[in-house]
């Protein structure tokens, strides 16, 4: 099983992807801009993105933040500006792709 991990980066519009699986290893990516697609039930997990922006642009993900009450539904065409520092979580309900900004 693989964990994604997204941690905002210094630059503007960029963030480094690092995906983890059970052997330890490790494999970092920078995005600039795109999209990353989401595979129903998939969850990525967002380190430290406070101020970041995730945008839902096909099909509807759940997010919640840690230290947070209130849990996000966004749909197709929505974004959220995550709030809190620490871990946030998006989770797809279906195939779905977000970007995050």
């Amino acid at each position: 099983m693989h964990d994604t991990h997204v941690k905002r980066k210094e630059k503007p519009n960029a963030c480094l992807l690092r995906f983890s699986d059970t052997k330890e290893t490790d494999m970092n990516i920078e995005i600039a801009s795109g999209a990353l697609q989401l595979a129903r039930g998939q969850t990525l997990k967002v380190r430290d993105g406070a101020g970041s922006t995730i945008c839902a642009r096909a099909g509807t993900v759940w997010i919640t933040e840690e230290n947070s009450r209130k849990d996000v539904v966004l749909q197709a065409g929505h974004c959220f500006r995550l709030q809190q520092p620490g871990l946030a979580l998006v989770q797809a309900f279906a195939d779905a792709s977000v970007s995050l900004a």
